[in-house]
């Protein structure tokens, strides 16, 4: 599928995710083979305001990611378009508008998934969004505010006469959250109404056959990968092997899981220091572990952990059959771009 003047192959995107798709993350999906990651959540206002080094992990980013979305939450379209020109000038190659986030906090706010309830707001953020900057611009909607509110494909259409070259719809709507049925028609009926936008599709894709049976239901030209990513970023690899060569590789080995956990710890060492990195590896390595026996056990361990070491021990000791990395140097690594702090 294509983006604007960008290319993304395979057609299959990993989903932002607060707390999930940053730098490490979303790296090592990029190396299992998925062609398009999404940053976490960013706060317009909080990007806008930012004068230190309190987004820098958020924004961090290397080229081995690209192409690379920055996804923006917010309700004001001025603050929105400059937080997207912060962006673009660190070398976004797409910058994503959130509408669909159903979180409470956020929610509560006027934001995301509120913006549902409000497209003529919407409108006024794409708009100012669009004209500040050169990039891509895509937004990301759900099928509505609830079931009696159903104005996905009005959005989208709104979006495509504001400039937008992408949506991303959830087929759940705000107030679902991510429970009940996921509705594969209302994505249908957005591609039926924009034909001329790239449309991706989202909503409980958990193996590779579900990305040929919704495409094909849907007709839409790319899916969106979330929770079935947790913890398993070698589904983009699956997906590629089945889609080029109708073939269902096997997942990982305990060996090729401890491997992978022990690399995500490292490059979290080496982005945002030791002691961040432990704190958050360890819901992190929950959802490598889920559903393995001892899981609850080995989570006990990594809570009381405090350094690389012993993280990398506990997961050693969990999982046979592999070297455990050297460590790296727990510190923040250079920006991406610096110049824009």
């Amino acid at each position: 599928m294509n983006i604007g003047s960008i290319k993304v192959r395979p057609a299959v995107a990993l989903a932002p995710m607060a707390g999930i798709t940053d730098h490490s993350f979303r790296l090592l999906s990029k190396e299992q083979g998925c062609g398009l990651v999404y940053s976490e959540m960013i706060s317009s206002r909080g990007l806008v305001q930012d004068r230190g080094c309190g987004y820098r992990s958020l924004v961090y980013y290397t080229d081995r990611e690209r192409p690379i979305a920055f996804q923006l939450f917010g309700s004001e379209p001025e603050i929105m378009a400059a937080a997207a020109r912060k962006l673009e000038r660190m070398g976004a190659d797409i910058i994503d508008l959130n509408f669909s986030c159903p979180a409470p906090k956020v929610v509560g706010r006027g934001q995301g998934g509120a913006l549902m309830k409000d497209l003529r707001l919407c409108g006024k953020i794409m708009q100012a969004v669009v004209s500040a900057i050169s990039c891509p611009v895509t937004i990301k909607i759900r099928k509505g505010w609830d079931d009696r509110s159903v104005n996905a494909p009005a959005l989208a259409m709104l979006a495509a006469e504001n400039g937008i070259k992408a949506v991303a719809v959830h087929g759940r709507t705000v107030l679902q959250g991510f429970s009940g049925p996921v509705d594969w028609d209302i994505i249908r009926e957005v591609k039926r109404i924009v034909p001329g936008v790239t449309v991706i599709g989202s909503g409980d894709i958990r193996q590779p056959a579900d990305v040929d049976l919704r495409l094909q239901q849907s007709g839409c030209d790319g899916v969106m990968i979330g929770r079935a990513a947790l913890g398993n970023p070698w589904i983009f690899k699956q997906i590629k092997a089945w889609q080029e060569r109708g073939e269902l590789i096997p997942g990982p080995s305990c060996g090729q899981v401890k491997e992978m956990v022990i690399r995500h710890l490292d490059l979290l060492c080496r982005v945002k220091g030791e002691r961040a990195a432990v704190l958050e590896m360890r819901s992190q390595a929950a959802y490598y572990i889920k559903g393995r026996r001892g899981a609850s056990r080995v989570r006990r361990q990594l809570n009381k952990a405090t350094s690389r070491l012993q993280v990398a021990a506990i997961i050693t000791d969990f999982y046979p059959g592999a070297i455990a990395a050297p460590v790296l140097p727990g510190r923040w690594a250079k920006c991406a771009s610096p110049a824009c702090f």
